[in-house]
């Protein structure tokens, strides 16, 4: 790793573990604080790799140095609160599946309907309420008796990660979302016969369900959102980043895709045979709350780059 990407990992990794507010300040402070002790020491910041590092590891882990910069008021004390985080997500991720499991078998087998969704949500929401809450007394109860998550672990400069701009392109995820996008429109609107499910039934191969009329009525909506999101993709490989309005434009994109979702599973059967039907439409029920997340996720990011200046748009 170069020097000066070295310090420049080490800083960003010390603003990651503050608040927002302080993020700015202090790793300019920190920044400046380490490029005067590099000019004491006559340290090339620009060449000498092992210098800098050095220097790096006398100045502390990036956790321990962003810890010292916020009041020590807290429930959960910072030795312990990276396993604090690391439980709850692990644990969230467990029963978030489960209750996902849970709505997808009925969704298949009762039909999607919007007050099941909203259930759904209403069992995700009060499930992580209570292991948030069940975590916070148990880690409390930790922190208060004495136990410690900390140890006197050595860390490694090189091993910082590295500062991802995510405005900037994945021109391959691009490039495939948009072939799929145009295979798509011609298979669908050209070809839709070739869109079916073969088998054996009753000892002949050959196909056990097309596609109903019910669902070619859909055809033109998911047109639009194919066609939408080739326009989409294009020009942000014209302009060659991402910015603000195109991450609106994608946030839209994502409201209208759930839109269309929505219809096709509430239009009737999908398929000529129920059964694959319904297992089809479990799955787009599935599609729908993953593309829900994702869009609030995408509006509390455009939102929190919009009063957070310094920080780039986050996404994916």
């Amino acid at each position: 790793m170069q020097a000066n990407d070295m310090l420049e990992r080490y800083v960003h990794e010390v603003g990651r573990h503050l608040p927002n507010k302080l993020r700015a300040d202090v790793s300019l402070e920190i920044k400046s604080a380490l490029e005067d002790i590099m000019d004491e020491r006559g340290v090339d910041s620009e060449k000498d790799a092992a210098a800098v590092e050095a220097v790096l590891l006398e100045y502390g882990n990036p956790e321990k140095v962003a810890a010292s910069y916020q009041p020590e008021r807290w429930l959960i004390g910072p030795k312990l609160f990276p396993l604090f985080t690391l439980v709850l997500k692990i644990v969230m991720a467990v029963i978030g599946g489960l209750i996902l499991l849970g709505f997808t078998v009925s969704a298949v087998t009762s039909g999607f309907t919007w007050s099941a969704l909203l259930g759904f949500v209403g069992s995700l929401w009060q499930s992580f309420v209570g292991i948030l809450g069940m975590l916070v007394i148990v880690f409390f109860f930790l922190e208060r008796n004495g136990v410690s998550g900390d140890q006197e672990e050595t860390w490694d400069p090189n091993s910082l990660p590295k500062i991802e701009d995510s405005n900037l392109l994945k021109r391959r995820d691009l490039i495939i979302s948009i072939t799929f996008a145009v295979a798509a429109l011609v298979i669908f609107n050209g070809f839709p016969d070739w869109v079916a499910i073969y088998g054996s039934h009753n000892g002949v191969w050959g196909v056990i369900a097309r596609l109903t009329p019910e669902f070619m009525q859909h055809i033109p909506w998911l047109s639009a959102v194919w066609a939408l999101e080739i326009a989409l993709n294009a020009e942000v490989l014209r302009q060659g980043r991402w910015n603000i309005a195109t991450r609106w434009a994608e946030a839209l994109h994502g409201a209208f895709t759930i839109f269309v979702l929505y219809r096709i599973i509430e239009g009737g059967p999908i398929l000529t045979f129920a059964i694959l039907s319904s297992l089809v439409k479990g799955a787009l029920s599935i599609a729908i709350i993953v593309t829900i997340i994702e869009l609030l996720s995408q509006l509390y990011r455009i939102i929190r780059s919009a009063i957070t200046i310094s920080d780039p748009i986050l996404a994916e």
